[in-house]
């Protein structure tokens, strides 16, 4: 089947919107935003999210928590074009004046019909992204805002704006410490066993304990980081996709490449013409 990849990014203080079309199968990944998913044509796809399988579809939507795995699946019918909202946390707590939201299952079930306000305002961010950057940022946040205000208050659980605090996993100290090293060292590709050394747990804890209380594995943590640096590197300068490959240590262009579409479903070079950073 012919990859159709099409792309196309904002990248705000909010976090990122985009759209591609394609009918590749995305790899698990997690990441630190929530993740909210809208189908904008083309054939229906399935999402495995944790142990579910979600149908997108034009009457239906995926509703994703931080660092809740998650993949595409392909899309035998053929390609589909997806639009993918990622908010960062903190934006997100201060839009919904609940402050920096903690690692909390803000929406209960990840699979949710499709209403006919948040598909409008769907549909208007959509062509605002094609309008390109002489819309502003301003536009952009605005409606973004509009599109999480209104997905929270359709799809969260009923008790988050008094529970919020409440965490669903234990967090451990040496976990922590264990993320910051990943996050810092992401550019170097760290090996997860000399992290788990210098936090202090054998490899096979390290795992267990990560997994417990992130709910995503070291691996999927590295990856979100490493794809974090990618993307900025991306969007914000001027280096090629070669040198951002070599900057992230990748033996070649094309292992990189293929790194970036199994998680990005678009190839860097397609993600780099198609992204604007405001």
């Amino acid at each position: 089947m012919k990859d159709t990849a099409r792309s196309v990014a904002v990248q705000g203080a909010f976090g990122r919107i985009g759209t591609h079309t394609t009918p590749r199968a995305l790899v698990e990944h997690a990441h630190n935003e929530f993740n909210f998913v809208f189908k904008l044509g083309g054939s229906d796809t399935g999402f495995r999210v944790g142990r579910k399988t979600c149908q997108l579809t034009d009457a239906s939507a995926i509703v994703i928590n931080p660092w809740m795995p998650h993949a595409k699946l392909a899309s035998e019918a053929g390609p589909t074009t997806v639009f993918t909202v990622l908010l960062h946390p903190a934006w997100l707590g201060e839009l919904l004046k609940l402050g920096p939201l903690p690692l909390v299952r803000l929406f209960g079930e990840p699979c949710v019909a499709l209403t006919a306000d948040i598909q409008s305002i769907v549909f208007r961010l959509s062509a605002s992204m094609n309008s390109g950057a002489l819309l502003g940022e301003a536009m952009h946040e605005g409606l973004v805002g509009e599109l999480a205000i209104a997905v929270t208050d359709t799809y969260a659980a009923s008790d988050m704006r008094t529970n919020f605090h409440r965490r669903d996993r234990p967090m451990d100290a040496r976990i922590s410490r264990a993320a910051v090293l990943i996050k810092d060292q992401a550019k170097q590709n760290p090996n997860l066993d000399d992290i788990a050394a210098q936090v202090g747990l054998s490899r096979s804890r390290f795992f267990e304990q990560f997994k417990a209380c992130v709910g995503a594995s070291p691996q999927q943590f590295m990856d979100w980081a490493r794809m974090a640096v990618a993307t900025r590197l991306l969007a914000e300068t001027k280096e090629s996709v070669a040198e951002v490959s070599d900057e992230l240590g990748f033996a070649a262009p094309s292992h990189f490449a293929r790194f970036f579409a199994q998680h990005m479903g678009v190839p860097p070079g397609e993600f780099k013409r198609g992204v604007i950073s405001e």
